[in-house]
């Protein structure tokens, strides 16, 4: 007598007592017919040549036997180990992880299992999100979409605030290095125009521009550029200082030595106009306002090379 995936078949036996062994056999427990073993699945078809020889005495399915799984597994106690390290897997809780094919409800179970409250108000409570006063720099419309988008791809809580944090100091940190880097160029930008006009040049003008921009525009307007930084923007500062010079009319220079507003420009005009004309005072040691004119031409130079 032998098995075929489950299947008890009698061996066929020549003589008489055939018929009686057909009609009872042992006693009658089992048939003649492989019909009649209880839940047994009969395929004479089946090939046993790729299924292991401990599985081949199993009374299952043939689909189960021939599955590629098995493979993998010698023997019994193989298999008892197996078995049991899946169920560890699977936890205590009984998560079975849901596939391509899985439904809502199924996906909804599994991660409520996982730590996700279903319910959105519940979500919300258990999400950590630090507060203005922390410095946050998002606002509550964007926390609202935050948390309505996490609840909606079933984040845990606990990932979902960490993935804020990393947000906010990602959002504070490339704001500050943003704010430092205009005002370093800002910075330069109005260097480079104080070096053009000259330090007493852009000292004077600067302080005109300020005063223009108080009595014309208002006090409020003058605190509104420097709360917002445009008061250091070199562009609109130059453009201010043009308009006050317009605005304001200039005072005649003196001619005592104390032209201390001149832009480099205007030192340089009065330097190439000494130097081209042999009758300016620079020249003429006997004129009396020669030493007046050499200490004002000397200084001139120096501005101009020392930058400001």
């Amino acid at each position: 007598m032998f098995r075929k995936y489950g299947v008890r078949v009698m061996q066929e036996t020549d003589g008489d007592d055939g018929g009686a062994a057909d009609a009872g056999g042992l006693g009658g427990d089992i048939g003649g017919t492989n019909d009649e073993v209880p839940g047994a699945t009969v395929d004479e078809n089946v090939d046993l040549s790729n299924v292991p020889a401990w599985a081949q005495k199993l009374n299952v399915d043939a689909d189960i036997l021939s599955d590629p799984s098995l493979k993998a597994i010698n023997d019994i106690d193989s298999l008892t180990k197996s078995y049991v390290h899946a169920q560890r897997k699977i936890g205590q809780k009984g998560v079975i992880l849901p596939n391509e094919n899985s439904t809502k409800e199924e996906w909804d179970t599994f991660y409520q299992k996982a730590g996700v409250p279903l319910e959105q108000q519940d979500y919300i409570s258990k999400v950590e999100l630090p507060s203005q006063e922390d410095g946050s720099a998002f606002d509550e419309g964007f926390n609202e979409q935050f948390l309505n988008k996490a609840h909606e791809l079933r984040i845990r809580p606990d990932q979902a605030s960490q993935m804020y944090r990393f947000f906010n100091e990602q959002a504070q940190s490339k704001t500050e290095v943003f704010t430092q880097e205009m005002e370093t160029q800002r910075q330069e930008g109005l260097n480079k125009l104080r070096d053009t006009l000259g330090e007493d040049a852009y000292n004077v003008q600067i302080t005109k521009a300020g005063q223009l921009i108080k009595e014309e525009l208002g006090q409020e307007f003058h605190g509104y550029l420097q709360e917002t930084g445009l008061g250091k923007d070199p562009k609109l500062v130059e453009a201010f200082m043009n308009l006050a010079t317009k605005f304001y009319k200039e005072e005649p220079v003196p001619r005592d030595g104390s032209r201390t507003a001149m832009t480099k420009d205007q030192m340089q005009e009065e330097i190439n106009l000494a130097m081209g004309n042999f009758d300016d005072p620079y020249h003429r040691p006997e004129h009396p306002d020669h030493k007046r004119r050499v200490n004002e031409i000397q200084k001139f130079f120096a501005k101009m090379e020392g930058g400001r």
